[in-house]
């Protein structure tokens, strides 16, 4: 049941920032504060966010990779 924060930092020019966690969509955005909870799964993961300019184009943030380890308790 343990969540942790995904948060994005952008400059204004962006108009909409999407959240990619292991290659599918999370969440989306229109304004800040671009925060969104994951809940942890154990494995490795990739998060990456994408946002769209006033001038239509598409800006990728840089990946990254994480991993959550099980529990053995």
């Amino acid at each position: 049941a343990q969540k942790i924060p995904l948060e994005m930092v952008a400059d204004g020019n962006l108009l909409e920032i999407s959240l990619w966690v292991d290659g599918e969509l999370f969440s989306e955005f229109g304004n800040p504060p671009f925060l969104a909870w994951w809940q942890l799964k154990p494995g490795k993961h990739t998060v990456w966010a994408q946002g769209l300019d006033a001038e239509g184009s598409t800006v990728t943030s840089e990946t990254v990779v994480f991993e959550v380890l099980q529990n053995t308790d």
